[in-house]
């Protein structure tokens, strides 16, 4: 087996019961106008990237269809190209959002390239290495649904339902990242705790980042605001050194 197909392999045993689960909540509603819950994509180099980087943001606005992700996968789940990342959302270098503005970034100076450079080229190489997941597979009410008609309390049940989606352990355990950065304060830590196992290191670092890792587990984890809060389209070259110096060496080398 190799490990792209290993990927696959760990993110059916973990997803696939979680969808099933959640198919079986929602699909006696009635779901015109919902988005589908979104689930990590990743590119199609992760699996061969000497390093492995997990990024994961705060929600997906107007991520697919309900009812075609029920219609998709109410005979079983499967792993295939809904759950690979389509590195064409940055193709639009001038419309960079916030996130991706910080993604690519913090990607470009991780791996020793230019910025504009990566954009310009789309690098595959760096652009199809990382893994793209949220905090939230369902997006807030406001969003997206809410103007497409969807009445609140089928929100509010569809949001219930889609919660065993949203745990940062679930990235670990399917893509065995080096690094998981998490761009989104809000999250209790027990988004990642309660399911990581013993704490070995958890330090603030500059008032930006608060840094961990675990006893059983080799992932560096960086979390951070999102980066519209942290106003990462003007990121300052020390903020993004600073960051990629933890994912790269730990505490070893960064101070503050």
């Amino acid at each position: 087996m190799n490990k792209s197909e290993a990927i696959s392999n760990r993110y059916l045993s973990v997803y696939g019961p979680l969808v099933s689960k959640f198919i079986q909540d929602a699909q006696t509603m009635n779901m015109d106008g919902m988005p589908e819950p979104f689930l990590p994509v990743f590119g199609t180099n992760y699996a061969k990237s000497k390093s492995k980087i997990a990024l994961a943001g705060m929600e997906t606005k107007g991520w697919g269809e309900m009812n075609n992700f029920i219609n998709r996968y109410k005979s079983g789940f499967q792993v295939g190209k809904y759950n690979e990342f389509d590195s064409d959302v940055l193709s639009a270098q001038s419309g960079l959002r916030a996130f991706w503005m910080f993604a690519t970034k913090f990607l470009a100076l991780y791996h020793g390239v230019d910025h504009q450079t990566l954009l310009d080229d789309k690098d595959e190489d760096i652009l199809q290495s990382f893994v793209w997941g949220n905090c939230n597979s369902m997006e807030r009410y406001e969003v997206t649904a809410k103007a497409k008609g969807v009445q609140l309390e089928t929100w509010q049940t569809i949001k219930k339902a889609s919660a065993p989606f949203d745990h940062g352990r679930h990235l670990v355990d399917v893509f065995k990242p080096d690094v998981l950065l998490i761009m989104w304060w809000s999250p209790e830590e027990s988004y990642l705790t309660e399911m990581m196992g013993p704490i070995k290191v958890r330090k603030f670092i500059a008032d930006s980042f608060l840094y961990m890792e675990f006893e059983r587990i080799d992932t560096r984890v960086i979390w951070t605001a999102h980066p519209r809060s942290l106003r990462f389209d003007e990121i300052e070259e020390s903020t993004l050194e600073r960051c990629v110096s933890l994912a790269k060496h730990g505490l070893n080398d960064c101070t503050g």
